[in-house]
């Protein structure tokens, strides 16, 4: 499964309904090109909650008086590593802060990809004050994991005296893997669907297997990307040039690609699935039969409100049908989705 394998029909103003799709590849940096300059608005944007995050971080690493706890790991026989617990684990407590900033980033870079317009201050905001409970804890659902996991790696390496204790390390790392995976999934699902966080992270864990080498594929990219990083360190040159891609454009960047990659398959399995194609023909089978016999409009009725699709894709978000007619539930009210 390729990476760049999405493939989007949607038309927009200036492109012919005969035109051939471009290829996926082809269609990532011609999305790229044309919405740039709002990818370097929403990276700036999302930047603001960055460096208070990294200010705070910096706080609670030279903050004075606060006792560190050593962890001492015999990773060599002449010389014991010492691991520094607060670092690890206090140290990075602020991320937390950050990851309901993530909700306007993934929806904004979401409608880059879907060839939709969006307002990146507004709906970025919105998005943010209406999905902030649950980034939130997922936020600290991650930082859970990150303190579970680690302690369990640095536990199973330390008792590696054979090949099968090696067993329990490697079975650490592939969940650690699939974990990462889920993550590309979590964000989207959450801007897109009326889903619980168990339900988002059982369809996460599903599409982390189901997309298996697409998201692999997406994670060497960003392998690649820290590798680019740490030469530009060791080069001393360029790390100007990756100031500046930080600054303009890293963090807008890294979420365009990731829906990019992602949202095909949520769109193949959870959103073209809502879209009934019965509808209509009940419709017509309801019209055709009322015309026949006054007499089944009752049975007919019933039976078409038992047919309903239970959830209707309105506007950019799956909600539920009762609800969507009960209180008007509209993700995007009031704006019209155009490719711009």
């Amino acid at each position: 499964m390729s990476l760049f394998s999405a493939r989007f029909t949607r038309p927009g103003p200036g492109v012919s309904k005969d035109e051939p799709d471009s290829p996926a590849i082809a269609r990532f940096f011609q999305i790229l090109g044309r919405k740039f300059s709002k990818l370097v608005q929403l990276n700036l944007l999302f930047l603001i909650p960055a460096i208070i995050t990294a200010a705070l971080c910096i706080v609670l690493l030279v903050v004075p008086g606060i006792p560190r706890i050593g962890l001492e790991l015999n990773l060599s026989a002449n010389e014991p590593f010492v691991l520094n617990l607060y670092e690890m684990y206090v140290v990075p407590l602020p991320l937390i802060l950050l990851y309901p900033f993530t909700a306007g980033l993934t929806y904004v870079t979401r409608n880059f990809v879907r060839e939709e317009h969006a307002f990146v201050f507004s709906d970025a905001v919105e998005q943010i004050k209406r999905n902030f409970k649950q980034f939130f804890l997922n936020g600290v659902i991650l930082y859970l994991f990150y303190v579970i996991f680690s302690f369990a790696a640095i536990y199973y390496s330390q008792t590696l005296d054979s090949w099968y204790s090696s067993i329990p390390l490697g079975l650490c790392m592939l969940f650690f893997l699939i974990m990462i995976f889920a993550q590309y999934y979590m964000p989207v699902m959450l801007v897109t669907f009326e889903l619980t966080l168990k339900q988002a992270y059982k369809n996460a864990f599903i599409f982390a297997l189901v997309g298996f080498g697409r998201n692999f594929l997406l994670t060497i990219n960003f392998l690649f990307i820290a590798f680019l990083f740490y030469m530009s360190d060791i080069m001393g040159l360029t790390a100007l040039i990756a100031i500046f891609f930080v600054i303009l454009l890293f963090f807008s960047y890294c979420s365009y690609l990731v829906n990019f990659a992602v949202y095909p398959i949520l769109e193949r399995y959870l959103i073209k699935p809502y879209y009934s194609k019965e509808e209509p023909k009940i419709k017509d089978e309801e019209q055709r039969a009322l015309e026949d016999n006054e007499f089944f409009r009752d049975e007919l009725d019933e039976e078409w409100e038992e047919k309903k699709p239970e959830f209707v894709y309105i506007n950019g978000k799956l909600v539920k049908r009762e609800v969507a007619e009960a209180e008007q539930v509209f993700m995007d009210a009031g704006r019209e989705d155009h490719k711009s």
